[in-house]
């Protein structure tokens, strides 16, 4: 649709918050962030995009910078309240007809999607409260942030490009997992829906190549796109800000069947990561079905990560919780651990018995589950692939860590077989003063890569 560009400089196209929104906005703001996105660690169970997004609202609010979140595909409405100290307020795009004062145009075009066509109706209403944003602090700096994901930013760089944001608006786009490269990690080269799936994928490439701003976390994220034809020399390195995870209180009170799992007198061998074969599911009950049975009584299986419908051909109709049951049986010693919150599964980790960790993604971006394990005291099982030797080297952790073949079952098996054997190993990790002297360089960067806009 390109009546963006025909209607640049009419009324039209003239967007404000409505007044109950108005009444709870200062009356003047130096710096705003409008961080759009799908996740957001805390008011959902997840991490990776969702933890890079509310490390970076924390960074950016200890900054004095006014931060907004916007989720999308959420249809809860927070009416512009937060109870999370980085941000100053929460909306979804769901309610971006009960908050925004919205012309008759803007109306026509939200009237014309239909219930599946979400990310056209998603990508208007950013651009939407953006302009609200835009309009309600005129000589504000606006930083507005969307992850490449999904093509979110689309219609807002669009917007940008053509002049209907203003110059103190500057829109950033992440590099984090499109859609080709999720397809390619799965191992799924067919589309079911292919008109779908190649309109989201121009509208991915158009952002990361038109905003005013492109970042890509991991090299190798970076030289798939470019090997796929997106221009990318534009683009800039800046691994994101993590989280320093502080020692976890050993008074904690845990929940029964969490404190069984601390108290297990048995090795604690842990599956990392959302429970689906992207993040090598499969790989890993392959190799533990080949474990010698000496060594297998000696350890206690734990799953720690978000239960989701299987998407392999044959198994449609299972979730990975089922599919578990069905696959293990009474055989084994296991748990299966998927209702945490980030933090919470992490304090899990830190607080098992020298814990053995395997990270067996097939592919990755810049994994947050690397940064994130590679601070605690556990032994480390990784698969060799993206951009998990990024992760790791950035915080120099190279302790008790065995690398194996990706989607390499054999490889896998005997990493397992001398992590197990060594246990319980000895193992260095990085010291806080150097992560968040770590930290304080990337965010530094960011901000310079800010001003300079």
């Amino acid at each position: 649709m390109n009546i963006l560009i025909s209607q640049t400089n009419s009324k039209t196209w003239e967007v404000s918050f409505k007044q109950i929104i108005k009444d709870k906005l200062p009356a003047e703001v130096t710096r705003i962030a409008l961080l759009v996105t799908t996740e957001y660690e805390g008011i959902f169970r997840n991490g990776g995009i969702g933890t890079y997004y509310r490390t970076l609202s924390e960074k950016l609010a200890a900054e004095d910078f006014y931060v907004v979140l916007l989720l999308c595909q959420s249809q809860e409405k927070f009416g512009g309240e937060s109870t999370i100290h980085a941000l100053k307020h929460i909306f979804s795009t769901s309610e971006c007809q009960d908050v925004i004062e919205l012309q008759p145009t803007h109306l026509a075009i939200l009237s014309q999607f239909k219930n599946w066509e979400w990310i056209d109706y998603d990508n208007y209403c950013a651009l939407f409260f953006a302009q609200a944003i835009a309009t309600t602090f005129p000589n504000a700096y606006i930083y507005i942030e969307f992850p490449e994901m999904l093509g979110l930013g689309y219609r807002t760089v669009q917007a940008k490009r053509t002049g209907i944001l203003g110059e103190n608006c500057v829109v950033a786009v992440t590099l984090h997992s499109g859609q080709e490269w999720l397809q390619e990690a799965h191992a799924r080269y067919t589309q079911a829906y292919p008109d779908w799936y190649w309109q989201t994928s121009h509208y991915e490439q158009y952002s990361f190549e038109q905003a005013d701003f492109a970042f890509f976390l991991s090299h190798f994220l970076k030289e798939k796109v470019t090997k796929y034809g997106w221009e990318t020399s534009h683009a800039k390195h800046l691994p994101y800000c993590f989280s320093v995870i502080e020692e976890p209180l050993k008074t904690i009170t845990l929940r029964n069947d969490l404190q069984q799992l601390v108290d297990e007198d048995k090795i604690p061998l842990v599956f990392f990561g959302r429970l689906e074969e992207r993040k090598g599911l499969f790989t890993f009950l392959k190799a533990i079905e080949l474990l010698d049975s000496k060594l297998l009584k000696k350890v206690h299986i734990i799953f720690l990560g978000k239960n989701i419908e299987l998407q392999v051909e044959g198994l449609e109709g299972l979730d990975s919780q089922q599919y578990l049951q069905q696959k293990l049986g009474s055989k084994y010693s296991y748990s299966v651990v998927t209702d945490l919150f980030s933090q919470e599964a992490i304090q899990l980790v830190s607080l098992l018995r020298s814990a053995i960790v395997c990270l067996t993604s097939s592919q990755e971006n810049f994994p947050n589950t690397a940064l994130e394990m590679g601070q605690l005291r556990v032994s480390l099982i990784v698969s060799d692939t993206g951009g998990f030797r990024e992760t790791l080297s950035l915080i120099e952790r190279t302790s008790g860590v065995r690398w194996f073949l990706p989607q390499d079952v054999r490889s896998l098996l005997q990493a397992m077989i001398q992590a197990i054997s060594a246990h319980p190993q000895q193992v260095d990790i990085p010291t806080r003063e150097f992560l968040c002297s770590v930290n304080q360089c990337l965010l530094n960067q960011r901000l310079e890569y800010m001003n300079k806009a």
